[in-house]
């Protein structure tokens, strides 16, 4: 299978293919799905995050906190900003990706006084400021200093 576009694949396509588990995802359950500005596709689970690069999956290991319950994870949604960043709202907070490593913005490190641990959406905004919403339903907009 080549590596093309979603983009490209919507308007030409007219079947489908079915990944789960058994084709390499970490999970069956998917929460969320994004192609960054490479034409990768980076896909939220309720056990982490894969790279499908149109070939095959890589699983990409988050760097849990040893207080995460069993040590398992989901996540809910990826955003790619206006640098390049790709970021992950998990249920332990949100996590910046550098292309090697990530930088966790554990929601109880600095955002604890108005939300709970467990992001589920995150955007950025024309401004640059980051929209958050977490479990309970509440909406927060902060600026990078925040994160």
């Amino acid at each position: 299978m080549q590596n093309i576009s979603l983009k490209t694949l919507l308007k030409t396509e007219t079947t489908a293919n079915q990944f789960t588990a058994i084709n390499g995802l970490n999970s069956s359950t998917v929460w969320c799905i994004l192609e960054d500005k490479s034409g990768n596709i980076w896909i939220g689970t309720n056990a982490g995050v894969c790279l499908y690069d149109g070939k095959k999956f890589d699983k990409i290991q988050i760097a849990l906190p040893n207080n995460t319950p069993n040590n398992k994870y989901d996540v809910w949604s990826i955003m790619q900003d206006k640098s390049g960043k790709l970021w992950f709202a998990t249920t332990d907070g949100v996590y910046c990706y550098h292309g090697k490593s990530f930088t966790s913005f554990a929601a109880y490190e600095g955002v604890s006084s108005f939300m709970g641990n467990n992001v589920e959406y995150i955007l950025e905004d024309k401004k640059g400021k980051f929209g958050l919403a977490d479990e309970l339903t509440k909406v927060y907009f902060v600026t990078m200093e925040n994160l």
